[in-house]
């Protein structure tokens, strides 16, 4: 058995193949891709796993509505946003004591490197650049991601309301 779990290309949504044409008139199946519900409001309000953490609750308050009205999120991106949350809580913590330990008693800037606490800044900076892409709140992966549909109907005609 040759190649590996990433070997290949990776599958396209419908929606996109039936945009871009599909020259090898390949048999599409859009009722087998997974389609989740769109949001209300009362997921704004942010979970317990944020409990006792008021930077990632913050967060969570500025993100979620306005992914939930872009209407790109749906209830299976509920684990990515909570990490999301956290890693930028523990980018900023970690920001936070960078700055306060970057200063002396008199105001001067201290010669003293916190090593580690650099490598959690960094590391959560990563964490949350990658999130951001997989949610579509960069510029680049805002082309990536689709809005997630009200209601799935059969379509009228082979475009389907793409177009």
């Amino acid at each position: 058995m040759g190649g590996n779990w990433n070997s290949g290309r990776r599958k396209q949504p419908t929606a996109l193949t039936v945009l871009r044409g599909n020259p090898g008139k390949r048999r599409l199946a859009p009722e087998t891709e997974p389609a989740f519900a769109a949001l209300d409001a009362s997921w704004d309000r942010p979970p317990a796993e944020l409990a006792g953490d008021t930077r990632a609750r913050r967060e969570w308050r500025r993100l979620v509505p306005l992914l939930r009205d872009c209407g790109v999120v749906t209830q299976g991106d509920r684990a990515a946003l909570v990490a999301l949350c956290l890693e930028w809580s523990a980018y900023l913590e970690a920001r936070a004591f960078l700055r306060r330990a970057s200063r002396s008693e008199k105001g001067r800037p201290a010669s003293v490197d916190v090593p580690g606490r650099t490598q959690v800044a960094d590391r959560a900076l990563s964490q949350c650049h990658r999130l951001w892409h997989e949610l579509g709140l960069t510029p680049a992966g805002r082309a990536k991601v689709a809005r997630v549909p009200a209601a799935r109907t059969p379509p009228a005609s082979k475009w389907g309301g793409l177009v």
